[in-house]
């Protein structure tokens, strides 16, 4: 509802109501060949509304030069349409015109204050000249934004500059967060729908069966599975692995292909980071094998595992692959598995955690400082900032 009265502002209702109707359409995959029906029905009808969702479904299909050619007859009539704009910036950026993606993008900070215009030029940096451009921009427009929005665009700076690994800048906006703003302005990500994750992990799974590849839950989604039968409450994401030996570019490219899900971190070295078109996030994490063990990892340690085998086990109403020996699976990972903790990070607290890379663990710690984690664990971020040399 809140994603079709976004993308329908300043239409009339008949409109609005077809926005409403499109986006549910696009929910499910099974709904996807009626939906081309009905999209056709509506270009009859000359609703001009029609040709942004068009554009929409074809950058899900990875068909983005028709995408472009629709969302730029869309324009045509609606040319400070903020929501197609970005929607082109997206498409261009995946097209491999990154220039004309970053041209829309300053556009729409001349047009508009939302913060999700940031949102996008950080994921669109891949070297330093392009964090450099990012920062002088946030220079220019800095004064158009309260303490509590720039924040937040501090925020998407810390995540450009940790992507091409300058953690010396990324450093320096966490601590200028820590000395201007209170705790309480950090935004919390949101907790999933449960019947969108329900239908985001389906999808995927029609995806790896078709390919015949045995995915397998893991981390806080088989920690649901095996202590709650359900989602933990508090997930915001969909945790699963698959061998390292089964991942190629065949298959990324398959499930990039099916029309529901788009890669929303290109730089993630774990393995694959995918938000289906629900809003669910799902991270696939490659694991491999070492020896007598298994690890998988992310930007700034590996977690190491000793049990291998997997089984079948039920799961919200359909069967998925988990380890068998879930008992030692999950005390390696999360200590006293049975014991439901308030506080939680999965760097920190995480028994089987090995650091990798100290430059961005030492980021990671001054991060925490901006989360309500440290309500309840700010000596112990502390000690590790401390012993790296690190002092607030």
């Amino acid at each position: 509802m809140q994603k079709a009265l976004r993308e329908s502002k300043g239409f009339f209702f008949t409109q609005k109501i077809l926005a409403l109707c499109v986006v549910l359409l696009m929910q499910k995959k099974t709904n996807h060949t009626r939906l081309l029906t009905f999209f056709k029905i509506c270009i009859f009808m000359r609703q001009k509304i029609t040709y942004y969702y068009q554009a929409e479904f074809d950058f899900y299909h990875r068909e983005y030069s028709k995408a472009l050619e629709y969302i730029d007859y869309f324009l045509k009539f609606h040319p400070n349409h903020i929501e197609a704009k970005y929607l082109k910036a997206q498409i261009l950026f995946s097209h491999d015109k990154k220039q004309e993606a970053w041209g829309i993008l300053i556009e729409c900070l001349n047009q508009t204050k939302r913060l999700k215009t940031w949102l996008f030029l950080s994921k669109m940096i891949e070297n330093q000249n392009d964090a450099s451009k990012l920062e002088n921009l946030y220079l220019k427009h800095s004064q158009n934004y309260s303490q509590k929005e720039q924040v937040v665009i501090n925020k998407y700076l810390i995540t450009a500059f940790k992507k091409i690994h300058d953690y010396i800048q990324a450093k320096e906006y966490i601590k200028k967060n820590i000395l201007q703003c209170p705790l309480e302005v950090v935004s919390k990500k949101s907790k999933m729908v449960k019947q969108d994750a329900i239908n985001a992990l389906r999808d995927i799974k029609i995806i790896f069966d078709n390919a015949n590849i045995d995915f397998f839950l893991v981390s806080g989604t088989f920690l649901g599975c095996i202590r709650e039968g359900d989602f933990i409450g508090h997930d915001y994401d969909i945790d699963i692995g698959i061998w390292s030996e089964d991942y190629s570019n065949e298959i990324k490219n398959k499930i990039l292909e099916y029309g529901v899900f788009i890669q929303y971190d290109l730089n993630w070295i774990g393995g694959l980071k995918l938000k289906h078109v629900n809003g669910i996030k799902i991270d696939i994490f490659l694991h491999f094998r070492e020896y007598d063990k298994i690890y998988h990892q992310g930007e700034v340690v590996k977690w190491y595992n000793t049990t291998l085998q997997l089984q079948k086990y039920n799961f919200i109403g359909d069967e998925y692959y988990g380890f068998k020996d879930f008992d030692k699976y999950l005390s390696e990972n999360y200590g006293d598995w049975k014991a439901k903790k308030a506080d939680f990070d999965n760097i920190l607290d995480t028994p089987n955690a090995v650091v990798m890379n100290n430059n961005a663990f030492i980021v990671h710690l001054y991060q925490l400082l901006m989360s309500q984690y440290v309500k309840n664990n700010e000596s112990k971020i502390l000690v590790y900032l401390e012993q790296f040399g690190e002092k607030i």
